[in-house]
């Protein structure tokens, strides 16, 4: 999904993205895989990631990596998993 957001401009790409490259939408991919990109849906974000440098990285929220860091606080924490409510 952050492929589709950073260079299309909107998450709904995300399926065209999925098949235009033959994967599934749920797929990992890893990092430095070429990927064949649609057209922009919403070119003024699109640009704006472009012009501003934006990545997104969305973490693994099962794991709570990103770039090596352990995440930790209360908007990361899922109910029932690493925040108990008793």
């Amino acid at each position: 999904m952050d492929v589709a957001v950073q260079y299309c401009g909107d998450a709904t790409a995300l399926f065209e993205l999925a098949m235009l490259n033959g994967i599934s939408s749920a797929a990992d991919v890893a990092a430095g895989t070429i990927l064949d990109v649609p057209d922009a849906i919403n070119a003024e974000i699109a640009a704006y990631f472009s012009v501003n440098n934006i990545i997104p990285a969305t973490a693994d929220a099962k794991n709570k990596k990103t770039a090596g860091i352990n995440l930790e606080g209360i908007g990361y924490w899922g109910i029932g998993v690493d925040f108990i409510v008793s």
